[in-house]
């Protein structure tokens, strides 16, 4: 779940449309899927592309459709032992399920590859699938300071919220009272029914357990296996969700600084806290300078915070945390922009995905609150008397939907109350993480009391956003429900890796595990090359690194490394 934010759009030109993209093909709704290979883009090679077309309004079957873009990885195994799909999101909302399968599948055990054909599609207006666009000017809006504190400042906030808000209605209309995950559930359902799948087999992280939580609500006799990771409570309205992210966000900075204090290999040592508030008063009476080659940016106030933000949702980004305050503060601010890029998730030639213009438009689709400014200047000041350090920043963002419209989709209690239906009685597995900043652990618990008895919660005792894929003892316990859809024993808790202290090595551990799978070098050589490789890194290859793009640097740096530590240099 991304954390709430402001943005700022451009004018509205004279041919936009007013409404969702509609699909001009005339096949019905729901018709059978027709899978060819993906075309035009790096990022899906090897896989393969479909549409689904599905109606904008799902009331009104017979009315305008939209169309979805699927991507699906065929199952590896032997035709016989297929299971069926399984279906995947990263949440957002705003992120793209298509791109997430090429990311699965280059990490997932092959026993659940080989059993699953692996199918992502891109929610109703995210990315591919009906493409809203309301922020025109995404730089501009990620340098703006999140926590204004003086009155232009503030005058600029409910500028740019006004403006974003009147791009959208202008270009959409009414059709994004549609874009709500209700929609996204019944579209799900129309997915499940095309690929061929009596039930449901889903893999939903953070917002996608959202989508899966509403999915179970209304077709809990359609359900195989839900495993929902990084789990948002259902039963908590907008101000609160962001009441407790905050709190969540500090939990961890606090757990960072802590770390921080006692271990030499945190560039901002001795005292983490002290650094972040000498920076972030720097920052605020102006813009620090990048060194960063052809970089023609600054890291201003916005990019700053940011860019704390984004390296608190994953452990492995601590030492860069920490690499980026130490250099800040010396008046480099590179790595702390880089960090920022990867929250925003910017392309090397300057483009962002509209992850965060779907983002917002989804958030006003699915809640009727309708804070103002007002509000939010009170919000702030009252979230940040529990989280001084993000509080302010999230209780601005309250007022994201002032003047929206109201919600158009019945938003059902996420429920299985009364009875569970055939085959659902067993057929949910919660995960949470203890220390999980953005969506915190106790929403996960939560969300398994909503979904009772149908729903059991998996623990893992570690440190970040999400816990499958980082914890071996979480991600054994997560395949194995896939593949035979019973789930763990009750209470089942994963600890925290406690071999080795890995707060801040960086990539160094991910790293060094692929270079002993895939890369096939003994453990002494992968682990050298691990460890210069996460000490050389250039702060942009991080963003490459996550999104699974090597630049031909870190190409280069990683090839240089092997060479030396296989020889022994």
């Amino acid at each position: 779940m991304a954390l709430a934010a402001l943005g700022l759009g451009a004018c509205v030109g004279p041919d936009d449309q007013g409404s969702l993209p509609e699909r001009t093909a005339t096949s019905p709704a729901g018709s059978p899927l027709r899978w060819s290979a993906c075309t035009g883009d790096a990022d899906l090679a090897g896989l393969q592309c479909a549409t689904l077309a599905v109606p904008i309004d799902h009331a009104d079957p017979g009315g305008g459709t939209i169309e979805l873009a699927l991507a699906r990885r065929p199952a590896s195994g032997k035709s016989g032992e297929r299971i069926g799909s399984l279906v995947v999101n990263p949440g957002g909302p705003g992120a793209s399920g298509v791109e997430l399968v090429g990311q699965l599948a280059s990490a997932m055990d092959d026993r659940v590859l080989d059993r699953f054909d692996l199918v992502g599609f891109d929610p109703r207006g995210v990315d591919r699938s009906a493409r809203v666009s309301c922020i025109d000017d995404k730089a501009t809006v990620n340098a703006l300071d999140g926590d204004p504190d003086t009155p232009a400042e503030i005058a600029q906030a409910v500028a740019v919220q006004r403006t974003v808000r009147d791009t959208c209605l202008t270009r959409y209309g009414d059709g994004l009272g549609h874009l709500s995950t209700a929609s996204t559930a019944a579209d799900l359902d129309l997915i499940r029914a095309a690929l061929g799948d009596d039930k449901l087999t889903y893999l939903g992280f953070s917002y996608g357990t959202e989508i899966g939580s509403a999915y179970a609500t209304r077709y809990p006799d359609r359900i195989r296996a839900l495993v929902l990771d990084g789990a948002v409570a259902p039963d908590l309205d907008q101000v609160e969700l962001a009441r407790t992210q905050a709190e969540g966000f500090e939990r961890a900075f606090a757990n960072f600084a802590d770390r921080c204090r006692t271990d030499r290999r945190c560039a901002a040592a001795p005292d983490a806290r002290a650094l972040y508030e000498r920076v972030r008063s720097r920052v605020e009476q102006g813009p620090i300078p990048v060194s960063r080659a052809g970089e023609d940016r600054d890291l201003a106030i916005g990019d700053f915070q940011m860019g704390v933000v984004s390296a608190l949702y994953d452990q492995a980004l601590w030492a860069y945390l920490a690499r980026g305050l130490a250099e800040a503060a010396a008046g480099d601010g590179s790595t702390m922009l880089a960090l920022a890029d990867l929250y925003h998730d910017r392309a090397p030639d300057g483009s962002y995905p509209n992850s965060e213009d779907a983002n917002l438009a989804i958030t006003c689709a699915d809640t009727a609150e309708r804070n103002d400014r007002a509000d939010a200047e009170r919000l702030a000041a009252e979230f940040a008397r529990t989280a001084p350090t993000f509080g302010a920043q999230l209780g601005w963002s309250a007022m994201s939907c002032d003047g929206w419209p109201a919600p158009q989709d019945e938003r059902l209690p996420v429920s299985l109350a009364g009875g569970t239906k055939a085959g659902s009685d067993r057929a949910i597995l919660v995960v949470g993480t203890v220390n999980d900043p953005a969506t915190p652990y106790a929403w996960a618990q939560r969300l398994t009391t909503a979904l009772a008895p149908a729903a059991q919660l998996l623990t893992w005792e570690g440190e970040g956003h999400t816990a499958y894929l980082k914890s071996d003892c979480v991600t054994d316990a997560v395949d194995a429900f896939l593949l035979t859809a019973k789930r763990p024993a009750g209470g089942t808790r994963c600890a925290a890796d406690t071999g080795t202290d890995n707060a801040f090595a960086g990539i160094a551990p991910e790293l060094r595990e692929v270079l002993r799978g895939d890369g096939g070098l003994t453990d002494a050589v992968a682990d050298c090359v691990a460890q210069e490789v996460a000490a050389k890194i250039d702060p942009a290859d991080l963003i490459g690194l996550y999104q699974g793009e090597l630049s031909d640097e870190l190409q280069g740096i990683i090839t240089r490394a092997t060479t030396r530590c296989v020889s022994g240099r």
